[in-house]
């Protein structure tokens, strides 16, 4: 691949016009598929199909060869990132890890510091269980799942109970996009954010599975912060 590259610059092929040293490589190659073959004669006694196999080859065996050649002329400067090579796939799936690895650091982290963390996004039925229990104390929910201030059932709902930015973006999703057009606020954030901002807005779709959707509702929700806040109360209200 790295031969391939230098040739293809070399010779000029990736603007699309024939130079005279890609012109030159591909009569080589071709003369040396005739010779390969046993001459003009028995060249011409190959199928079509042989013929262009065995063109191929040749021509693959100069391109390589004159690749070679290119990257043995290099200084290792210019050698060493072409010998880096970082395989990635569709890097789908690279993303979605790098953005979960980045997420589970972050939220270990308010514990390492010794930080208040962000305030837990309990569902319905969790926060009517945790309803008595000091917010303050909620929020270094670490601290309190070593003591034994907590019912069964409280202590129950804070382990399954989230915080952080992706849970906020999850929340977001299902109320400004629900995948259930019958749940959320679809028409009225719609309209709301046509007079707000001047556009009819279609947020990242976090409600179903799709990749890159809650970096993007972040970026979103960061973008048009204050106007998201004051929809919410709204919508409140």
């Amino acid at each position: 691949m790295t031969y391939c590259f230098l040739v293809w610059n070399h010779l000029g092929a990736a603007d699309g016009v024939a130079t005279s040293a890609l012109e030159k490589l591909i009569v080589d190659a071709s003369q040396a598929a005739v010779e390969a073959s046993g001459g003009t004669a028995a060249w011409q006694m190959l199928s079509s199909e042989a013929q262009t196999a065995a063109y191929i080859g040749s021509f693959s065996g100069a391109t390589t060869d004159l690749g070679w050649t290119l990257y043995e002329g290099l200084p290792a400067e210019e050698r060493h990132p072409l010998d880096l090579f970082l395989h990635l796939g569709c890097a789908m799936h690279k993303d979605l890890n790098c953005i979960k690895g980045r997420s589970t650091v972050m939220a270990a982290a308010w514990g390492e510091l010794h930080i208040m963390p962000p305030i837990i996004l309990a569902n319905k039925e969790n926060a009517s269980t945790l309803w008595e229990v000091d917010l303050d104390v909620l929020a270094t929910a670490s601290a309190l799942l070593s003591t034994d201030d907590l019912t069964a059932a409280e202590l129950c709902a804070l382990k399954s109970s989230t915080r952080g930015g992706v849970k906020l973006t999850s929340f977001a999703g299902a109320l400004f996009n629900h995948k259930d057009d019958k749940k959320g606020h679809h028409d009225t954030y719609a309209f709301y954010f046509q007079e707000t901002v001047g556009q009819s807005l279609c947020f990242p779709d976090t409600s179903n599975t799709q990749y890159g959707s809650h970096c993007a509702a972040a970026a979103e929700l960061l973008i048009h912060r204050m106007h998201y806040l004051r929809f919410l109360e709204v919508v409140r209200d």
